[in-house]
């Protein structure tokens, strides 16, 4: 089972650095925050941190599971949002572009960042499971600087040519979770 958890999580790493050369447009001329940065650098850490992590630790078959079933969502969310943007692929975070187009499709008919929340579930389930202070902390970095990021990505919609239509999208969604009521 942990080699099964283990193997999950590196497919996760690999799907998610993949998106920055599949999924998302190439980068602009327009230049980046420091904040891409941040998230280039930590995130491998946090997954190459994490593997040694759980490869030297013990940790139960319920709480392997729990991962291994939380990384399955993250990949089955990612894969769908990477769908439902294929044809007219995002900019990659943080990039200074105005948004051109307001996808509602797929997963984006219920949160407005499903790629953002694959993620979070991602960072939020190996921190819950190995309770480690140091990938702790690069988790919470990490989950911190995408929400920075949906909030910028969300004020560049308000302020765009899609303000009315994103002002309505957006009471009917959640941020990275469906609303429940």
């Amino acid at each position: 089972m942990k080699i099964i958890t283990i193997f999950s999580c590196i497919l996760n790493f690999i799907l998610f650095g993949m998106s920055i050369f599949y999924v998302f447009r190439k980068f602009n001329d327009d230049g980046f925050d420091i904040k891409f940065y941040l998230i280039k650098f930590i995130s491998p850490a946090f997954w190459l941190y994490g593997s040694y992590v759980l490869v030297s630790g013990s940790y139960s078959f319920y709480k392997l599971l729990f991962l291994l079933l939380t990384n399955l969502l993250a990949s089955i969310i990612f894969y769908l949002a990477s769908q439902a943007t294929k044809k007219n692929k995002f900019d990659i975070i943080f990039s200074k572009s105005a948004p051109d187009k307001l996808n509602m499709e797929g997963p984006y008919h219920w949160v407005r960042h499903p790629f953002y929340t694959s993620y979070i579930l991602s960072y939020f389930s190996l921190c819950i499971v190995t309770l480690n202070i140091f990938l702790t902390f690069m988790g919470v970095v990490l989950i911190s600087t995408y929400f920075i990021a949906a909030k910028e990505e969300e004020s560049k919609f308000l302020n765009s040519e899609f303000q009315d239509k994103y002002f309505k999208y957006k009471k009917g969604t959640g941020m990275f979770f469906p609303l429940l009521f």
